[in-house]
């Protein structure tokens, strides 16, 4: 399948998905720019002709928001998720 591999050294796990062996420091700058282009999205929102339009507003208030809370607080609190999404070994 793609998007999965083998993990090395341990044939009881069978195999891992990839985003799960993804080291801090790549997980990090997804998240960042994950952030900045939602931000951007919500400039966009501000400065665009397009807040009359119902359906950008719904987009915007009910999954743009949450997502750059999400990641704004994952970012900040980045040793916490770690902590609280950390494999049992």
């Amino acid at each position: 399948m793609p998007g999965l591999r083998r993990q090395a050294g341990s044939a009881e796990n069978g195999y891992i998905p990839v985003f799960l062996s993804m080291n801090e420091a790549k997980l990090r700058v997804i998240l960042r720019w994950t952030h900045i282009i939602l931000g951007l999205v919500i400039m966009c929102y501000i400065y665009s002709p397009w807040t009359t339009k119902i359906s950008f507003q719904i987009f915007i208030k009910f999954v743009v928001v949450p997502a750059i809370a999400i990641t704004g607080v994952w970012i900040w609190k980045f040793p916490m998720f770690n902590r609280l999404f950390a494999r049992k070994r």
